[in-house]
């Protein structure tokens, strides 16, 4: 009862107040209070635009915030050119996607790194290192496969362009809007794009990925078949008949 009277005090003192500002008096009895369904309704609006305002300026929070992730991804991407892809390779039942076309590579300089990261990863093939679960990755650094256990068969190898398509497709999500998102078309035209637009040398280090993933899944269907082998239960003997 307390707040209500005190809340009705505050209404017939901001009528008084605007009455004085106009110039006029009010005569006792004259104020007229809001019904409930009125107050109920003012206070509904009230929060309703407080929580517009709120989600306004958090909506732009998460637009800077997006922009600041595109624009370190952005810078990361012109430092070294790839990114991890260690977890694209979990076992699952996915269809292999389509091969793509890669861009020939040209100019000295990529040769001279193809031929030094081709010599590393032939030394280090025939030192044994990718019987001990792993491989040479991008300029010939020795990268462990992923954990697998040979249950499920493992995803085949992928072609250099699917493998830059996995590695980017969450980002370029990230600057769409929601309609834009859920067009394939349109996500896989942007990644083209950005295919195309690397260097010689950036598309180079994808191809070594590839290269990785190869030995990767070799590695991983020797496993799965020495696995399954196991299980298989040996024919039984037919018994000869006694002359």
């Amino acid at each position: 009862m307390r707040a209500a009277e005190k809340e009705i005090d505050i209404m017939e003192k901001a009528a008084r107040d605007e009455a004085e500002k106009e110039g006029r008096a009010l005569p006792e009895g004259e104020i007229k209070l809001p019904m409930f369904k009125d107050l109920q309704a003012k206070k509904r609006l009230d929060a309703e635009k407080k929580f517009l305002e709120e989600r306004t300026a958090l909506e732009d929070n998460l637009r800077n915030i997006d922009a600041q992730i595109e624009e370190i991804q952005r810078k990361l991407l012109e430092t070294d050119g790839v990114q991890k892809i260690d977890s694209f390779f979990k076992p699952n039942n996915s269809a292999k996607p389509p091969k793509s076309k890669a861009k020939p590579e040209h100019g000295n300089k990529t040769a001279k790194t193809k031929e030094e990261a081709g010599k590393k990863r032939k030394a280090d093939e025939v030192g044994g290192q990718e019987k001990e679960g792993g491989a040479p990755g991008p300029g010939g650094e020795f990268v462990l496969f992923p954990e697998y256990d040979g249950e499920d068969e493992p995803n085949e190898n992928k072609k250099a362009f699917t493998l830059f398509c996995k590695s980017t497709r969450r980002e370029v999500r990230r600057t769409l809007g929601e309609s834009e998102r859920k067009n394939k078309d349109h996500v896989n035209g942007i990644l083209k794009e950005r295919w195309e637009a690397l260097s010689d040398d950036e598309q180079y280090k994808w191809t070594e990925w590839e290269a990785w993933d190869e030995k990767r899944y070799e590695y991983q269907l020797a496993v799965y078949e020495k696995r399954h082998s196991s299980k298989k239960k040996p024919a039984a003997s037919v018994p000869r008949k006694k002359k």
